[in-house]
């Protein structure tokens, strides 16, 4: 999993060298990378909040349906649980995994 993190670090510094220095682009990456970790942390908590503590997780697409069909249901019984523990909220329109769905279908603009 440290390989893999550690290309897509080297690849996305690749395509950011042309255009900026690399003090710049540092303060991009990690930026991405803290919210990527947050949204998917609280992907994490939802899952185990409604099947139990898992050293194991399926793959994102799971979990995110997960977290939408409880968020359909009810989403102030969903925010309740997971703000508290988590210490923040993010709405499901602003998880990365949004971000990744939109850009895999050619949707998302800046």
């Amino acid at each position: 999993m440290a390989t893999g993190l550690n290309q897509q670090l080297w690849a996305s510094a690749d395509i950011l060298r042309g255009k900026m220095d690399a003090s710049e682009y540092k303060n991009y990456l990690l930026g991405l990378i803290f919210y990527k970790y947050l949204s998917d942390a609280q992907l994490r908590e939802v899952y185990e909040q409604e099947n139990g503590k898992t050293d194991t997780f399926p793959e994102r697409s799971t979990q995110y349906a997960g977290f939408m069909e409880w968020y359909e249901e009810d989403k102030d019984d969903l925010i309740e649980n997971i703000q508290p523990k988590q210490g923040y909220f993010i709405q499901p329109d602003q998880l990365f995994y949004s971000y990744r769905i939109k850009a895999d279908n050619y949707e998302f603009n800046l």
